[in-house]
Order: structure tokens, then C-alpha cells, then sequence
């Protein structure tokens, strides 16, 4: 007489149909989110930060201000320290009237086409996805932006290591900065400089510092010294100086 005996396969199959609903679902999710992120960008470049074109405002402040120029720069920010130096530029810590500012100074005239065509893209590319620019010398190939005292995305483990930013370290956290990436990258793809791709990504550190990590845990994009323009009906990869 022979027992019956259930199968493994059959009490798999409710295992394999959860795991695959859940997968759905969680695809469902993103999908919504990057909808309602693309849908979005052409009025938050608009409305970034409540200001006209060529001027800044930074969180603390409470008027918009014009773009500083070269007396504004020599005579109102002061140097503080040095925090970071690339191939390209120099980078120190500064102050202007109590705000603290990054100053990014030409490291060798050999890079000066870079140093331009990066100050160039961020001229036109002020949108919530790249940091803001405060102002710029040409005669002293120096530029300034809002200070984002996290650091880069480079930091992001050490920033939620510290007790005081514990409670961010969540996956829900972790998937927000993974999507801001995805929206820095639609945006430049899709920029009103034309479409923009970032060719200075060749190992993952050198990808994470050029993302800089906001206070609200939020990216934006800091380097765009190599951001040449894509011919999508050519295939072709032009010149960075736009």
C-alpha cells in the first residue's frame, strides 16, 4: 500500500509567487517614482530655488543675489582651508558675509579648457540636480558654489556612521540617493545644453566625488569639467566646449 507524500516542488510554488509579486511590485514603485521625477524636471529648473537666471540663494538666505564678479569674489570671500584638489582645480573652504562657500581655483593652465567648459555648464545647467554657482573670475580662473559640508558621495558611509546621522541609514534612504542619481543623469541627458554624458567616470571613487551629499540627504552634481555633448543622429561624441 502505498503513502502519499507532498511533493517539495508544490510548497515551493507559493514561495516563488510571493517572491515574484514582491518584484513586481517593488518595479511598480520605481516606475512611478522616476515618472513622477522626469515629469518634473522642466518645472523645477524653472522654479529652482525661487530665483532669475544668474543669480543664487542659499538656504539661509532670504533674497536672491546676483552672480558675484571679480570684486566681489577678491574683496568679500575669504579663503579658509584647503578641502580637496584635483587634476583640474583646487578647491578651499570659504566665507562670504557669514556663508560658508567652496572657492574652486585653476590648478595648471594646462587644464584650462576643462576649468571653462565645466564653469560654462554650470552656467546654464542651474537646476536642482547640480550644485548652485554663487559666482566666477575669469581674469582669476576662479569659481564659487554653495558649500555642502557632508562632502561627496565618497563619504556617504563615514557621514552615517556618525550618531547624529544614524537614523538616515536606511534602505529607504539609500534607494532615495540611488534615484536622485538616475534624475542627475536623465537631466544632463536631456539638458538644455543638449544632451550631456559624464566622461570623467572611468573607476567608482572617481564616479561618487563628483556627487556632492546635501544636508537632506539629497545628491547633486558638483564636477562637470568633462561633459561633452552627444549627436544622438550621428553616434558621435562632439567637443566639451559647448
Amino acid at each position: 500500500m502505498g503513502r502519499s507524500s507532498s511533493s517539495p516542488i508544490s510548497h515551493s510554488v507559493p514561495v516563488v509567487v510571493v517572491c515574484l509579486a514582491a518584484l513586481l511590485f517593488g518595479n511598480v514603485l520605481i516606475y512611478l517614482y522616476l515618472d513622477s521625477v522626469y515629469q518634473t524636471d522642466e518645472h523645477l529648473v524653472s522654479s529652482h530655488r525661487g530665483c532669475e537666471p544668474q543669480n543664487f540663494k542659499m538656504t539661509t538666505m532670504k533674497n536672491c543675489t546676483p552672480w558675484l564678479q571679480c570684486s566681489q569674489i577678491n574683496a568679500e570671500v575669504r579663503k579658509l582651508k584647503l578641502i580637496g584638489q584635483g587634476a583640474v582645480k583646487k578647491v578651499y573652504l570659504s566665507e562670504w558675509r557669514g556663508q560658508k562657500v567652496a572657492l574652486s581655483k585653476l590648478s595648471s593652465s594646462d587644464y584650462l579648457e576643462d576649468f571653462l567648459h565645466g564653469l560654462s555648464m554650470l552656467q546654464t545647467l542651474q537646476a536642482p540636480q547640480v550644485v548652485q554657482l554663487v559666482g566666477f573670475c575669469l581674469e582669476d580662473q576662479v569659481l564659487v558654489t554653495e558649500h555642502h559640508p557632508l562632502g561627496s558621495l565618497l563619504n556617504l558611509d563615514s557621514v552615517l556612521a556618525q550618531e547624529q546621522h544614524q537614523k538616515h541609514n536606511t534602505w529607504q534612504v539609500r534607494l532615495r540617493l540611488a534615484m536622485d542619481y538616475i534624475s542627475i543623469l536623465h537631466y544632463l541627458h536631456n539638458s538644455p545644453a543638449g544632451r550631456r554624458v559624464m566622461c570623467d567616470s572611468n573607476s567608482l571613487e572617481k564616479t561618487l566625488s563628483q556627487f556632492l551629499l546635501t544636508t537632506d540627504f539629497h545628491l547633486v552634481v558638483n564636477d562637470l569639467d568633462a561633459l561633452p555633448e552627444v549627436d544622438p543622429s550621428r553616434r558621435l561624441v562632439g567637443e566639451m566646449w559647448p
